[in-house]
């Protein structure tokens, strides 16, 4: 008998239908237990008129199904944009402000204007490759109040580019050779390379929709080459646009899935075209159709499954790529029902099984690590306890004998100080700590002082944060600076001074000689080691594990700045030595 795992509800929210599917794991496979699908009666011209069909399908599907509550929603290409980005292998807080700089550039709104995510597509040695997708915060906030007042409640947004790849790596588990994936729908098509680590995307506002039908059962073959034709210049562009961008291989097939690749000869036409066998995305293998589904036409729609099943894949099977279009307030209120939930959850399990529990919710929080409630065997470091009264363990404390005395930042030693000029021409103008002219320098320019490189600059408008409603933006300069030291990218705002990281000042106790370090340095003192977890500059603190002979565990403190005249360990507003609560 197979085991099944928790279900989970996926909406697929095409151009011209909105399909509901529930699905559950069944050990490698997925198990199609529901099914509805609702064509729009005519093709949807505009956005407004788009949303409308949605809004009336998804209630239809409410009452044909009578399922509601959280779901996972699959956006269509023609709200979504994509786009591969670069970017070396820093830490996960530069990379995020490297990402965010590139968003900004690859985003034709401003950036509050628009809902972003991104994902690891590859990995290499030096750099990363991520997928950044994003959609209009408008479109987004309409189309999730369309879904609730369905009896609906979005969890997730998925593009639905890897909702294709998911579904993809589901009908295919071993490695495969450099495949082309396209979904055909009836306004855009996605164009999905493969390969068996890597992948690369795009969306083509190419549909199969045009394509006149001269009765009832005979499609226009006129149209349907004009179509095949168009969608082999773009592959070939695509594809080449891969190779040079990340040295994909040529694709050695092509593999179509959607609603367009049931169209008569299209597979045909495409192969005589591109000169490589083409054939069809097969879940049939990995999914099974239950009982209750016998007289649904599941397993003839399978074509049109290929996007529901694989974001049924990404909530069910290890290691997938996923991201989140859900804007930041709704995921928040999303979360806020799902910890509900989930503590009523576990408060249940906990008393079937007892001690030992290992809870994975669903990843639908950024997509890319599922969050994890877990109670351990052994009780953890000094961190993770509640703190004893202070009557209690008076006795059993051993003095902490480091002291912190203030947390400083330094600036950055360039800061971006103006521009001349025009776009592909700007001299731009830095200052230097500890020198008094301004330096001036173009692209390519090397700070030799420094160990630094500017590697790009450029002007551009930045929304403004106010009370009112109509948006306000102001200029802005972006310097791009490699550090040659770490590799990593640096980038000056014209608009705020760049400050390095945060330095702790500390001492043994009052005489003694201060030392000045950084987050993960570590010293040593009378048998036991000290490293330093992490510094706050505002307010100022500092977070120390302390590891020494006697001790069973490690002791984690977080450190307040001394009062002036206190003595070492004494309790005092401003200085607290405490253990650092779980989160912190």
């Amino acid at each position: 008998m197979p085991v099944f795992s928790r279900k989970t509800v996926i909406v697929d929210l095409g151009s011209s239908r909105t399909a509901l599917g529930v699905f559950r794991r069944a050990h490698d496979r997925l198990r199609l237990e529901n099914f509805a699908m609702e064509i729009f009666p005519g093709q949807s011209g505009g956005e407004a008129e788009w949303l409308e069909q949605t809004r009336a399908a998804l209630a239809r599907l409410r009452n044909r199904t009578g399922i509601g509550g959280p779901v996972v929603l699959v956006l269509p290409p023609h709200l979504t944009l994509t786009k591969l980005i670069k970017t070396p292998r820093v830490e996960p807080a530069k990379r995020e402000q490297i990402l965010r700089f590139e968003a900004e550039q690859s985003i034709p709104y401003a950036p509050t204007e628009v809902v972003w995510d991104t994902v690891v597509a590859a990995g290499h040695e030096h750099e990363l490759e991520m997928l950044l997708a994003a959609a209009k915060l408008e479109a987004i906030v309409a189309l999730c109040a369309a879904v609730r007042t369905a009896g609906f409640a979005p969890q997730l947004i998925l593009p639905s580019s890897l909702a294709t790849l998911a579904a993809f790596r589901l009908a295919h588990t071993a490695p495969v050779e450099p495949t082309l994936v396209l979904n055909l729908g009836s306004r855009s098509t996605t164009l999905l390379q493969v390969t068996a680590q890597r992948f690369a995307v795009r969306s083509l506002a190419l549909g199969t929709r045009n394509i006149v039908w001269k009765t009832a059962e005979q499609q226009d073959p006129v149209a349907l080459e004009v179509i095949a034709t168009r969608l082999a210049q773009e592959i070939t562009r695509s594809v080449l646009h891969f190779r040079r961008q990340g040295s994909l291989e040529n694709p050695v097939r092509v593999c179509l899935a959607g609603g367009g690749a049931r169209l008569s000869g299209m597979g045909e036409a495409l192969a005589a075209k591109l000169k490589i066998p083409v054939d069809y995305l097969d879940l049939s293998g990995r999914i099974e159709i239950g009982r209750g589904l016998a007289g649904n036409d599941a397993a003839g729609h399978a074509l049109t499954l290929a996007d529901l099943a694989g974001a049924a894949a990404t909530q069910l099977l290890p290691r997938q790529t996923v991201l989140n279009l859900l804007p930041p307030s709704l995921r928040q209120q999303a979360n806020r029902r799902r910890r509900l939930w989930l503590a009523a959850a576990a408060l249940v399990v906990a008393a079937a099984l007892g001690p030992l529990v290992d809870y994975r919710p669903p990843a639908a929080e950024t997509g890319r690590t599922a969050p994890v409630i877990r109670r351990e065997e052994a009780p953890r470091a000094a961190e993770t306890s509640a703190p004893a009264p202070a009557a209690s363990r008076a006795g059993e404390e051993r003095p902490f004998e480091l002291e912190l005395l203030g947390v400083k930042t330094e600036p950055f030693p360039l800061q971006l100080a103006g521009y001349l000029g025009e776009p592909g021409d700007y001299l731009v103008a830095f200052r230097s700590a500890g020198q008094p002219e301004t330096l001036l320098a173009r692209r390519g320019h090397r700070f030799a002082q420094h160990g630094l490189t500017l590697q790009h600059f450029e002007v551009r408008k930045v929304a403004v944060a106010h009370g009112d409603t109509w948006p306000v933006y102001e200029v802005a300069g972006f310097a791009v600076l490699e550090d040659e030291k770490t590799g990593a990218e640096v980038v000056l705002d014209s608009r705020r001074k760049l400050t390095g990281p945060a330095q702790a000042g500390l001492r043994w106790s009052p005489g003694n000689q201060p030392q000045t370090l950084k987050a993960e340095e570590l010293i040593a003192q009378g048998g036991a080691s000290y490293r330093i977890q992490h510094i706050q500059a505002d307010p100022p603190q500092v977070v120390v594990v302390r590891q020494a002979e006697g001790l069973s565990l490690p002791e984690t403190r977080r450190l307040q700045p001394v009062r002036p005249g206190s003595s070492p360990g004494e309790p005092t507003a401003s200085s607290a030595t405490g253990p650092v609560p779980p989160g912190h």
